[in-house]
C-alpha cells in the first residue's frame, strides 16, 4: 500500500509524511460508453445513479492508501525545517581553529505543526515538514592571510571563515524513494570578544563570537508508489446488473524546496576537563524562496463493467489527484541553538540542536571535523 511505503521511506529521514485534511483524490464524469445498436448503454444508462455511488466509494478506497495533506501548510513546513538542517553544519562554533578545518556530517529538521512537538510525538500524522541535508565544510582563519583588511574596530582578522557546499543523490535506501539534496554557502565566524583559559586550559571561555553569511539549501524527495483498487456490486440499484470497477496508477508526491538565508548568530562557548566543549547562541534568520508539493498520478486507469451473465458494458469516468500546494519560509525567524563537541584536540565530535522560536521548527545536526 502507498501509505505503507511512504512512511517507510521518509522513515530514511526519521519523519512521517501525512497530516490531516480532505480526501485529494476523486472520481467525476461518471459516464456510459456502448459499443452502439438500439440497444446502447441501456444497463448503464438505466443504472447510471447507483454506479456514481459505487465509483464514490472506489474513490474512498483509493483515498485510504494517501496521506491526507494540505499541500501548502506541508509545504510552508517543509521550506521551515529545511532552513534548520544545515545549522551546525556550516560554521563550527566551538573549535579554536589556528590554521584551517574541513568536516562533514547530516542534519535533520522538521516542523512539528500547529500543536507543537508533545503532539507530534503521540502523533507522528501530524507533523507539517520535513527537511534533511548532507553537507561538507572548510574553514580558514583569516589571520594567516595579510591582505585582510579592518573596518575601524573590526579586524577581519579575527575571523574564521567558513565554506560549505554538497550536492548528491539520495541513496536508493528504498525502490520508491528518490531524491536530492544542494546546499552551498560563505560563513563568518567573528571573535566580537576574547576568551579566557583558568586552571592551564582545563577550564575556558571562548569570549563571544558573531556569525553571519549567505546559505542556499534545495531539497527534492519523492515516493513512488503502485495503488490497486476494486468495487464490486451485484444488483446495482435494483437494475439486475453487477459492475465491476477497478483504479490502477501510480501515485508520485513530494516536496521541492529552495531556499537562500542570511544569519545573524551570537554564540559563546566553555571547556571542561579538555575534552568537552559545550556551546549555546541565539541567531536571526532572512530567509527567501519557494516550496511546492509535487503530486500527479502516472500509469493510471479507471475501468468499469455493467452487465449480467457474458455481456458487459463499459463505464468511463475521469480520476483527479489534488495533492499539490506552493508556499515558501517564513521571511524573518529567530533561534536558538545548543551543542556539544567531543574534542580530541584534532578531530572533534559534535552534535548540535536547533529551534526556531518564529516558526516552532526543531533540527538536529551531527557530524565530524579535523582541524589544526
Amino acid at each position: 500500500m502507498i501509505k505503507g511505503k511512504i512512511i517507510a521511506g521518509i522513515a530514511v529521514l526519521a519523519i512521517s509524511l501525512t497530516n490531516a485534511y480532505g480526501a485529494p483524490f476523486s472520481i467525476t464524469n461518471v459516464r456510459c460508453a456502448g459499443t452502439g445498436g438500439a440497444t446502447e448503454n441501456t444497463a448503464c444508462t438505466s443504472a447510471l445513479s447507483s454506479i456514481r455511488t459505487e465509483f464514490d466509494k472506489l474513490a474512498t478506497q483509493v483515498n485510504s492508501e494517501l496521506p491526507d495533506v494540505d499541500g501548502k501548510r506541508y509545504a510552508s513546513g517543509m521550506a521551515n525545517s529545511v532552513l534548520l538542517t544545515t545549522k551546525g553544519l556550516t560554521v563550527d562554533y566551538a573549535s579554536n581553529i589556528s590554521i584551517f578545518a574541513v568536516g562533514g556530517g547530516l542534519g535533520l529538521g522538521f516542523d512539528p505543526g500547529d500543536k507543537g512537538i508533545s503532539n507530534a510525538f503521540d502523533k507522528p500524522a501530524a507533523i507539517s515538514g520535513i527537511g534533511a541535508q548532507v553537507s561538507g565544510m572548510l574553514g580558514l582563519n583569516l589571520g594567516l592571510l595579510p591582505f585582510i583588511p579592518a573596518f575601524g574596530p573590526i579586524d577581519l582578522k579575527k575571523g574564521i571563515l567558513f565554506v560549505n557546499f554538497m550536492s548528491m543523490d539520495m541513496p536508493g535506501v528504498v525502490d520508491e524513494l528518490s531524491g536530492s539534496f544542494t546546499n552551498i554557502g560563505v560563513n563568518i565566524r567573528y571573535k566580537a570578544f576574547e576568551g579566557m583559559d583558568l586552571f592551564f586550559g582545563l577550564v575556558g571561555w571562548s569570549g563571544v563570537d558573531v556569525t553571519t553569511g549567505i546559505n542556499y539549501s534545495k531539497m527534492k524527495v519523492q515516493v513512488k508508489a503502485p495503488i490497486t483498487q476494486t468495487v464490486t456490486q451485484t444488483n446495482v440499484g435494483g437494475s439486475g446488473q453487477n459492475l465491476t470497477g477497478t483504479f490502477k496508477g501510480d501515485a508520485v508526491l513530494g516536496p521541492e524546496v529552495g531556499i537562500t538565508s542570511i544569519p545573524i548568530e551570537v554564540s559563546s562557548a566553555v571547556t571542561a576537563l579538555y575534552l568537552l566543549k559545550l556551546y549555546a547562541g541565539l541567531g536571526a534568520d532572512i530567509t527567501v524562496g519557494s516550496a511546492d508539493m509535487v503530486a500527479n498520478l502516472q500509469n493510471q486507469s479507471l475501468t468499469g463493467k455493467i452487465g449480467t451473465g457474458g455481456t458487459a458494458e463499459t463505464v468511463n469516468a475521469d480520476v483527479n489527484l489534488d495533492l499539490g500546494g506552493s508556499s515558501g519560509p517564513d521571511f524573518f525567524a529567530m533561534r536558538a541553538f545548543l551543542g556539544m563537541h567531543l574534542d580530541f584536540k584534532v578531530l572533534n565530535i559534535f552534535v548540535q540542536a536547533n529551534h526556531s522560536f518564529t516558526t516552532g521548527a526543531y533540527g538536529v545536526t551531527t557530524g565530524a571535523r579535523v582541524y589544526f
